[in-house]
């Protein structure tokens, strides 16, 4: 299951109520994750929502983590996980990557930066010479949540290939409004707009989910063949996976 969580809705005691009711059904209901609630610019005539921030965050995050030790005890699984968001937001420490139970939330945004921070340090202590020895400038464009976390991973890979120079540039969402933060929703008009004067190198490379789950398109319609022709460069499309990653970056 997934909660989205709006402040003054459904956290706190509302939250607790949620959790309580769904396992109720465990193992049926086999887990939940809670997202923040993300708002567009685009709200005209709709009830007020507020977005969480710190401090509200963090009071999140220390609720939850009492709920997972409890249920930890009694049903043998924490049940109810947050996604990577909330963490950043707070400016918290993730869970530990054995906590995450095997990323069972994984397509809810639950644990993909401890699981995708493990998969490429990993990939990267047994990397080809091949690979060390590449040449190249390349460029990532990604969400404001995922920016710093990118940086720290293109820091990992010059560190271990010298002659790679890569360029990690944030994407603010100006089509849907700047508080949507996740990669996930950045569509091509921004990225050209915001990147079409850098000198990006000889690849663009994206994450696979700013793409339509079965259309190489993006969500303003433009297709990645569009992206790449009004760019003047190639745009890859990386999974969310280590080894796709860093394989396609000193390809």
């Amino acid at each position: 299951c997934q909660i989205v969580l709006c402040p003054g809705y459904n956290d706190k005691e509302e939250l607790e109520r949620t959790v309580s009711d769904l396992t109720k059904l465990y193992p049926y209901v086999n887990s939940a994750a809670a997202v923040p609630v993300g708002i567009t610019k685009h709200r005209e005539h709709l009830p007020n929502l507020e977005i969480f921030n710190e401090k509200t965050a963090g009071e999140t995050i220390d609720q939850v983590d009492k709920l997972q030790k409890k249920y930890l005890k009694e049903l043998g699984t924490r049940f109810i996980f947050l996604s990577d968001e909330f963490y950043i937001m707070a400016n918290r420490k993730l869970l530990d990557y054995d906590e995450y139970e095997g990323f069972i939330q994984f397509e809810n945004g639950v644990g993909m930066i401890s699981k995708f921070e493990r998969e490429i340090k990993d990939y990267l202590e047994n990397l080809s010479e091949d690979h060390k020895s590449k040449i190249k400038k390349v460029s990532i464009a990604t969400g404001h949540s995922a920016y710093e976390f990118m940086c720290e991973m293109a820091k990992c890979i010059m560190e271990k290939c010298p002659n790679v120079q890569i360029d990690v540039y944030k994407i603010i969402n100006n089509f849907f409004g700047d508080t949507i933060t996740v990669s996930g929703l950045v569509t091509a008009t921004d990225i050209i707009d915001q990147l079409k004067d850098k000198n990006l190198g000889e690849t663009l490379y994206i994450p696979r989910s700013m793409l339509k789950a079965d259309e190489e398109i993006f969500l303003d319609n433009i297709t990645l063949e569009n992206l790449s022709d009004i760019m003047g460069l190639e745009v890859v499309p990386c999974l969310n996976e280590g080894k796709d990653f860093i394989d396609k970056i000193l390809k």
